[in-house]
């Protein structure tokens, strides 16, 4: 009984980790574009200003 309840929380966790790592690949893909966005947008003002 013991020995089961440690496996299921060893594959909660595991899938929990498979599932984090896809958010933090999602949120890493976000995070790119949005520095993009910023980056295009500085550029953009830059050579209103200039």
């Amino acid at each position: 009984m013991k020995l089961s309840k440690e496996k299921a929380i060893l594959s909660s966790i595991l899938t929990g980790n498979r599932e984090a790592a896809r958010l933090i690949k999602t949120f890493q893909g976000y995070t790119y574009k949005y520095i993009g966005l910023l980056g295009h947008f500085y550029n953009y003002s830059s050579i209103i200003i200039n």
